[in-house]
């Protein structure tokens, strides 16, 4: 099982909600915010490895944003952050129901992943970037992606353990943060920040299937094959196992 997390963003596509006479009066008919939209949904891990597989979609979100993003990279950050948050949560949610307690972030980490998928070639680099990325000159978007990578790397070492059990992550065993690139047509979250076509869209959801652009590429280990992003396969890294994980696999409680 794995939580896979859509988002995209329009930049200022829609009006700033709550405008007074004087803002209007200001701003004229500019539209000022952007359309930010996510989609959280739990499927089987076998998507990973580029094989049609059952998924259930939890939650979806569109809305304009309340802050202006002066680029389309920052409309994307801020979309992006709202799914992390929203997978994060539904995450711990659906463990707890199914162990019966309360489930902390760093136990549900331990048995559930979480993939974020998106369309902006940028922000997957950004986030990907070996040693200390350079920071944007706008303060707020530095915080937001520093939080990002934070959280996504946290994600990154539980899908390490997983993978290799024990060891140091070396070139040949490399600790990724799990964010994918994937062209805009396989973007589901597309649809929610412009006005499109939406039959396809409701085919893939009502379907209960979710088939994503990953390929298989042989590991480093012999034994091994894991499944790659595409974006993974251009830059040459390896990437996920497609073992399966029992989401009640918890230790004891102790207290």
């Amino acid at each position: 099982m794995t939580v896979l997390g859509y988002h995209d963003a329009a930049w200022a596509n829609v009006q700033l909600d709550g405008r007074t006479a004087e803002d209007v009066e200001w701003e004229g008919d500019t539209k000022m915010s952007s359309q930010l939209a996510s989609l959280v949904f739990v499927a089987d891990r076998r998507c990973l490895n580029n094989e049609a597989a059952p998924a259930t979609l939890l939650d979806w979100r569109s809305h304009g944003s309340t802050r202006v993003c002066r680029s389309t990279f920052a409309g994307e950050t801020m979309a992006c952050g709202e799914a992390l948050e929203s997978g994060l949560y539904l995450r711990s949610l659906l463990l707890s129901f199914l162990k019966g307690g309360v489930v902390k972030e760093a136990e549900a980490g331990a048995a559930i992943g979480i993939h974020l998928l998106t369309d902006c070639k940028s922000l997957f680099d950004h986030l990907h970037r070996e040693g200390v990325p350079r920071p944007p000159s706008e303060r707020r978007l530095a915080l937001d992606l520093a939080s990002i990578r934070q959280t996504l790397m946290i994600e990154a070492h539980h899908e390490w353990k997983r993978m290799y059990g024990v060891g140091s992550i070396t070139p040949e065993k490399p600790c990724k943060a799990p964010i994918h690139w994937v062209p805009t047509d396989k973007q589901l979250a597309d649809i929610l920040t412009k006005h499109l076509n939406p039959a396809h869209w409701w085919d893939v959801v009502s379907s209960g299937v979710l088939h994503l652009p990953f390929v298989p590429k042989a590991s480093f280990l012999e034994h091994d094959t894991e499944p790659v992003s595409m974006s993974h396969c251009m830059l040459c890294c390896s990437y996920m196992p497609c073992s399966t994980i029992d989401p009640c696999a918890f230790p004891p409680d102790t207290a």
